[in-house]
C-alpha cells in the first residue's frame, strides 16, 4: 500500500513538472537531415508550375465531348431525371429508395450561375466574350482547350459524355440556366464560315 502510494505521488510530481515546463532528459544529438517541408518547399520554388501545366495540357492529348454547332436559334426546357442504379438505404438497412426510383434534380438544388459550352472556333469565343458574365461557369466541346484558356483568360472546362446527359445538350453554342425546376437552354445560330 505504502508503495503505491508512493508511485502515486512521484507520478503525480512528475505529471506537474512536465506541465509546467519542458525539460530535456538524457542525452540529445542535432538532426542531420534536413527539415522534410523545407526541402518540398525548396523543390516546388525551383519548378515553373505555368509551363509544367501547359505540357500536361498540350500532350494528354485530353478532348471535350464534340457537339455540332447549332443551324438555328432555339429555346428548350430540359428536366433533368435522374434515375437511382441501385437500391438506397439508410444506415439502419432500411429502403429509402428502390433501385430505378426517378427524381428530378432541379427539385432539390439551385444552380445559380450560368453555363455557356461553345467550341473554341473564333467565333465562338468572340459570342462568348461578348455574352459571358463573371459568374458564367465556361465549358469547351471539342478539344483546344489550353489556347481557349488563354484566349478568354478565364478558367475553362471540358465538356464530358456525362455533362451532356445530364444538361440535355444537343448544339453549340448554348447557354444553359435553371428555371424553376427545369433548365432552360438557349442554342444559338452564329452564322459564320469560320472554322
Amino acid at each position: 500500500m505504502k508503495i503505491r502510494n508512493i508511485y502515486r505521488y512521484s507520478t503525480f510530481l512528475l505529471a506537474m513538472n512536465v506541465q509546467a515546463e519542458t525539460q530535456t532528459i538524457g542525452a540529445t544529438y542535432a538532426i542531420a537531415e534536413p527539415d522534410a517541408l523545407e526541402e518540398i518547399r525548396q523543390s516546388a520554388a525551383g519548378v515553373n508550375w505555368q509551363e509544367k501545366l501547359r505540357d500536361t495540357l498540350r500532350y494528354s492529348g485530353i478532348q471535350g465531348h464534340r457537339l455540332p454547332e447549332a443551324t438555328e436559334d432555339r429555346t428548350r426546357i430540359f428536366t433533368p431525371i435522374y434515375t437511382t442504379p441501385f437500391d438506397v438505404t439508410d444506415k439502419d438497412g432500411n429502403l429509402v429508395y428502390p433501385e430505378g426510383f426517378e427524381y428530378n434534380v432541379l427539385a432539390h438544388v439551385h444552380l445559380p450561375m450560368r453555363i455557356m459550352i461553345f467550341s473554341s472556333q473564333q467565333h465562338h469565343l468572340e459570342w462568348v466574350r461578348q455574352n459571358r458574365k463573371e459568374s458564367d461557369i465556361l465549358i469547351l466541346s471539342g478539344s483546344g482547350l489550353d489556347e481557349v484558356i488563354k484566349d478568354l483568360e478565364h478558367p475553362v472546362f471540358l465538356l464530358s459524355d456525362r455533362i451532356v446527359m445530364r444538361l440535355g445538350l444537343e448544339t453549340v453554342p448554348a447557354i444553359v440556366e435553371q428555371e424553376n425546376d427545369h433548365f432552360l437552354i438557349q442554342e444559338f445560330n452564329l452564322e459564320s464560315t469560320d472554322d
